[in-house]
């Protein structure tokens, strides 16, 4: 996959306390479900053991990644000079490199990958902004009603049947293991996702004791 890796705004100011040592990398561990229309190329494999025969010597659909860092110019795009293109490995590789770790590779993917150290500066040339101002989006009354009553995805079912698993404030271990044992099967279920929500918190109080 190629990623598309940018800096943050310029500003003259300052530099912040620790921005000289920072590399934040913004990326995705899925796709999401977008399209591509770049057919994903074959990729190094890992190494095995290969339990159900896949050799994970493929790439999957390209995922965006944004680099914070001192040491990318404002605006710059990261592409890597030869044919395998940046993927997660990259991010293994970029470690292995800046800490020093060579005791060898993680596996024969991250070996092959390029490192971001060979696209970063030497000296910072990008001061970065003295602060960021973000306006967090506030929901309707109707809209918080009307997701409410959806039904619960996978994610809100889920926390909803753990959190029914949580041990009061204060509760002995032993106590709360035999429990379980003897509720292993009866979990929660919940109409919508307002109903997954309040039962989640009301175990949730009881185990932080309030």
């Amino acid at each position: 996959m190629v990623t598309i890796l940018s800096s943050c705004p310029p500003n003259r100011q300052q530099l912040r306390p620790g921005w000289e040592n920072t590399l934040l990398i913004i990326t995705y561990d899925e796709h999401g479900g977008c399209y591509d229309h770049v057919f994903p190329g074959p990729a190094v494999s890992p190494g095995g053991p290969f339990p159900d025969g896949y050799q994970f010597d493929g790439y999957g659909v390209r995922v965006p990644a944004v680099i914070v860092s001192p040491y990318v110019s404002v605006g710059q795009i990261i592409r890597p000079d030869g044919l395998i293109p940046f993927d997660h490995t990259s991010i293994f590789r970029t470690l292995q490199d800046v800490f020093g770790l060579h005791n060898g590779p993680l596996t024969p993917r991250t070996a092959s990958a390029p490192s971001l150290v060979d696209y970063l500066s030497d000296v910072p040339v990008n001061p970065g902004p003295v602060s960021i101002s973000v306006t967090p989006p506030i929901p309707g009354n109707d809209e918080l009603a009307n997701a409410a009553q959806l039904p619960p995805n996978g994610l809100q079912a889920a926390l909803g049947k753990a959190a029914s698993r949580l041990p009061t404030s204060g509760a002995d271990p032993a106590t709360h293991i035999k429990r379980l044992q003897q509720a292993i099967s009866a979990l929660p279920e919940h109409k919508t996702a307002g109903d997954a929500g309040s039962d989640a918190a009301i175990h949730m109080r009881a185990f932080l004791g309030r």
